[in-house]
C-alpha cells in the first residue's frame, strides 16, 4: 500500500456510524487500515456500530484524535437512542472503547463533507469538481452540531430536510461547496410508504420492489440492461408510477426467476437506470467548465453503468470514483480531516488493500486452517503453477494479503478463472455463487492490454472497477462469459504497482492463454460479505464448488 509520508505525533482514527457499512480506519504513523463491520459480524450491509472493528483495529493510547460521522441524526443522538433501548455505555466501557463515544473531545463532520475527503484521498489529481450523490446524509437541523465548510452554509435550509447532492471544488489544497441540494420524506399517494425524491435513493425503493430487499441496487442496474425504458419528466412521477402490488416477496432466487412479474422488473429496473442517468447528467453538466477532473462519491457512483455513461459523454477529461465510493469509505474521509488540521495538507492513496493488516498466510497458520484438505507449498511457482491450472481450465479462490475495501473484488479476495471457459457463468451461478442468470461478471485485465480488448482511449484508467466498458467487436467471442448483453463488462485494469502479484498472475495466464484477463468475482457467496480471513475462507470452501484455493505460497484442493 501506499506509504504516507512524515510520520504523525498520534494515532487518528475515523469512526463511521453510518446506517450501512459502518466502519473503522485507524492511520498509525504512515500506515493507513480500514475494518468494515460486516467483514467481521457476517452481516452485509450492517450499520451496527462499529465496535468489532474499533475493538480489533485500534489500542487504547493517549496520543490520538478521533473523527466520527452519521448519516440522517448526528452520532450523538444516534448513541443516545442505543442508551434509552439498551444497555449501551456499560457495554462499550466493558469494551474499553469509551473514547470512541460521541464527546464534545470529537469531531463529528457532516456526511457530505466526509464523503468528499474519502474522494480526495483517492484521487491523483490536485484540481476537480467533487460530486457527492447519496440517500440521505445530514439533517439540515443538525448541521449547527456538525463540522462542515463555512461555504456549505448558504445552501442549508430553514426546513427539516437531508442532504442529497453536493458539489465541492477542489483546488489549491482546499474544498469549497459550489452547491448542494437537500431532499424531504413524504407520504406517496394511495400507499403507506415514506420516499424520498433523492438520486441516491432512487434504486433503493426499486430494490425493495423487485428483489424485496433495499440493499440490492447492483443488481437493479445489472438488470436494466434486459428491460424496456419508459419515460419519467421527475423522480416524483416515477416514484407515483411504481405499481408495489408487484412486489415481489420471496427470497430466492428459484422463485425470483419464475415470478409473473419478471418483464415488470425488468422494464422497472430500466426505467430506473434511464431516470437516474438523465438527473446525474444535468445536476453534473453545469459544473463542467470549472475543472477538467470530476470526483465521483456517495452510493450513487457505485452506478458503473452511469459511471460510464458519463466518461461517455466527455463532459470531463477525467472522471475518478474510489475504490469505496460509498459509506464504508466514509472513515477514510474521517481520517483525512484528522490529518489535514495536523498537517494543512490532504494525503493521497492509491491501494485499495487497506484491511486487517495482519499475516494470514504463513505457513503454521494456513495448514492449521486446511487440516482436513490437501496443503501444497508452492514457494516461488505459486504464480506459474497457479496459471496453469487457470488455463486447463479450473476455478480457484484467490486470498492474498490484505483484504480490499469496497464492495468489490481487486485481486486479493477473489474467485478467478479463464474468461473464454465455455458455461462459465453458468456454472459459478448454479455451483458457487449462487446468483440469479441474469446477472454478469466482471473481469480484471492488464492495463497494458485494456485498450486492445475494449473500446477506450489508450490513457484510461479503471483500477477499481468502477466502469461497465464497451468490449471491441473482435473480442466478444473470448470474453462471451463475462460480457453482458449490453456488450460492456465492469473491467479492472491491473497495473504492478496497485498489485504486483495479480499482475504477473494474469500475465502468465496470457503467456499461456493468448488473452492477458481473467474473470473475477468476489470471494463468497451471494448474500455473504467478501471472506475477510483463514475462518471465512474455510467456511466457504466447505460450501462451494471451486477446485482449489491459493491461499499466499499454498494451494489448498479437496
Amino acid at each position: 500500500m501506499d506509504t504516507i509520508k512524515n510520520k504523525l505525533n498520534c494515532e487518528l482514527i475515523g469512526v463511521s456510524k453510518t446506517l450501512h457499512n459502518s466502519s473503522c480506519a485507524h492511520l498509525d504513523g504512515s500506515k493507513l487500515q480500514v475494518l468494515i463491520t460486516e467483514r467481521f459480524n457476517k452481516k452485509k450491509y450492517s450499520g451496527e456500530w462499529p465496535w468489532r472493528t474499533l475493538e480489533i483495529g485500534t489500542k487504547p493510547s493517549k496520543d490520538i484524535k478521533v473523527a466520527e460521522c452519521r448519516d440522517v441524526i448526528t452520532s450523538k443522538r444516534f448513541e443516545f437512542a442505543l442508551e434509552k433501548h439498551s444497555p449501551f455505555s456499560e457495554f462499550i466501557e466493558a469494551k474499553g472503547l469509551s473514547e470512541f463515544k460521541s464527546t464534545e473531545k470529537t469531531y463529528s463532520l457532516s456526511h457530505h463533507y466526509a464523503h468528499a475527503l474519502a474522494g480526495v484521498s483517492f484521487s491523483d489529481v490536485d484540481d476537480a469538481i467533487i460530486c457527492v450523490i447519496d440517500g440521505a446524509g445530514s439533517n439540515s437541523e443538525n448541521f449547527p452540531e456538525l463540522i462542515s465548510l463555512s461555504s456549505e452554509e448558504p445552501f442549508i435550509p430553514n426546513e427539516k430536510s437531508y442532504e442529497g447532492i453536493s458539489f465541492y471544488s477542489y483546488k489549491n489544497n482546499e474544498l469549497k461547496c459550489l452547491g448542494k441540494k437537500f431532499f424531504n420524506f413524504y407520504k406517496l399517494d394511495k400507499t403507506n410508504r415514506v420516499v424520498s425524491s433523492s438520486l441516491g435513493m432512487l434504486f433503493e425503493y426499486v430494490s425493495e420492489i423487485i428483489f424485496n430487499s433495499k440493499h440490492d441496487s447492483g443488481k437493479v442496474m445489472g438488470l436494466s440492461a434486459f428491460g424496456i425504458a419508459e419515460e419519467y419528466s421527475s423522480i416524483e412521477d416515477f416514484l407515483k408510477s411504481m405499481d408495489w402490488s408487484k412486489a415481489y416477496a420471496g427470497n430466492s432466487k428459484e422463485s425470483w426467476e419464475e415470478s409473473i412479474h419478471l418483464e415488470y422488473y425488468q422494464n422497472l429496473a430500466a426505467s430506473a437506470q434511464k431516470i437516474f442517468e438523465e438527473k446525474i447528467y444535468e445536476e453534473i453538466e453545469s459544473y463542467s467548465g470549472k475543472s477538467g477532473n470530476l470526483i465521483l462519491v456517495g452510493g450513487a457512483a457505485m452506478n458503473c453503468v452511469n459511471n460510464m455513461k458519463l466518461v461517455e459523454r466527455k463532459i470531463f477529461e477525467k472522471i475518478i470514483v474510489p475504490p469505496c465510493p460509498g459509506d464504508d469509505g466514509i472513515s477514510i474521509g474521517l481520517v483525512q480531516y484528522l490529518n489535514f488540521i495536523n498537517k494543512k495538507k490532504f494525503f493521497k492513496i492509491s491501494s485499495p488493500y487497506l484491511g486487517r493488516d495482519i499475516v494470514y498466510t504463513n505457513e503454521e497458520k494456513v495448514r492449521e486452517a486446511f487440516k482436513e484438505y490437501k496443503v501444497e507449498n508452492l514457494g516461488t511457482e505459486v504464480i506459474s503453477f497457479t496459471a496453469s491450472k487457470l488455463a486447463k481450465g479450473d476455478v480457484l479462490g484467490w486470498f492474498q494479503g490484505r483484504s480490499e475495501i469496497g464492495a468489490r473484488a481487486l485481486g486479493n479476495r477473489s474467485i478467478i478463472a479463464r474468461v473464454d471457459k465455455d458455461n462459465l457463468k453458468s456454472y459459478l451461478n448454479e455451483k458457487i455463487k449462487f446468483r440469479e442468470s441474469f446477472r454478469p461478471y466482471a473481469c480484471s485485465c492488464l492495463q497494458e492490454y485494456s485498450n486492445e480488448y475494449f473500446d477506450i482511449k489508450e490513457d484510461f484508467m479503471s483500477p477499481y472497477m468502477s466502469f461497465t466498458i464497451p468490449i471491441k467487436k473482435e473480442w466478444k467471442n473470448t470474453f462471451k462469459e463475462v460480457l453482458h448483453c449490453d456488450g460492456t463488462s465492469r473491467a479492472q485494469f491491473v497495473t504492478p504497482s496497485i498489485n504486483s502479484r495479480y499482475y504477473d498472475l494474469i500475465k502468465a495466464v496470457g503467456d499461456k492463454t493468448g488473452t492477458y484477463s481473467v474473470l473475477n468475482t468476489s470471494l463468497n457467496v451471494m448474500g455473504q460479505p467478501i471472506v475477510e480471513d483463514l475462518d471465512d475462507l474455510l467456511l466457504f470452501f466447505k460450501t462451494s464448488n471451486v477446485d482449489g484455493l491459493v491461499v499466499g505460497d499454498f494451494f489448498v484442493s479437496k
